[in-house]
């Protein structure tokens, strides 16, 4: 990844070659929020102040050149579930565009002059793009979710739905989680054995814990059931 122009935002290497998409993941800095927010806090269901929240959105969207009702970011539950942003969507009021974003972990669209996004601390923000359909997701992927292939998934949609490609589908994963950090109980580790992941591919047992640690951005390449190769992936 690289530095914007913007110090607050960073963008993906790998996504230069396509200049008709704003591509970008924000750092927490450069903002307003306070506490255990500082600084540039923009998720809505975070327990930060509306005020603040409003602010650091009205500056990420100075930086797209977008207004802030055109900025939609789900309530993310760690699940699969994917909210199309499509016309119909878009003419609805805010108040049904809230509940068509509650419980959703992905959003796709094909519509221009938006922005999509989703919110992760320690999980995997992932960018698909298809520049040919010109076909978006962003997609969060904790370890639920990824247990029951999100990305996958929201990638199957665009190949069922829209046309896409597998060749075509671009990817991005943005920072999330360093596996020497990413320590897991064994129903985690049971979680995703019984779901069919190479355990040997995607953890490790720590030599002085004894605790389990999986590499998120490995589980995240080997089961997104797109051949590797065709994954453009920019990995911080």
């Amino acid at each position: 990844m690289f530095k914007s122009d913007h110090p607050s935002i960073c963008q993906f290497e790998s996504f230069k070659a396509f200049p008709n998409i704003r591509h970008f993941t924000t750092t927490r800095h450069g903002g307003c929020s306070t506490g255990a927010f500082a600084t540039f806090n923009l998720g809505n269901y975070s327990g930060d102040t509306k005020e603040c929240i409003d602010t650091n959105r009205k500056v990420l969207c100075d930086w797209i050149g977008l207004q802030p009702d055109q900025l939609f970011v789900p309530h993310q539950m760690h699940g699969t579930e994917t909210a199309v942003i499509d016309q119909h969507f878009l003419n609805a009021d805010q108040e049904q565009q809230t509940i068509l974003l509650e419980g959703k972990d992905a959003l796709l669209t094909s519509c221009k002059n938006i922005c999509i996004a989703v919110s992760t601390a320690d999980c995997v923000p992932v960018l698909l793009y298809d520049a040919s359909k010109q076909i978006t997701a962003a997609i969060h992927a904790g370890w639920r979710g990824t247990c029951r292939q999100i990305v996958g998934s929201v990638a199957r949609m665009m190949i069922g739905d829209y046309g896409c490609r597998p060749a075509e589908i671009h990817a991005a994963i943005g920072p999330s989680i360093d596996p020497d950090a990413f320590e897991v109980g064994n129903e985690v580790y049971e979680a995703f054995y019984d779901n069919g992941f190479d355990m040997e591919a995607i953890a490790y047992i720590h030599p002085f814990t004894g605790k389990y640690h999986i590499i998120a951005i490995e589980f995240i390449m080997y089961y997104t059931h797109l051949p590797r190769t065709n994954l453009k992936c920019q990995i911080r």
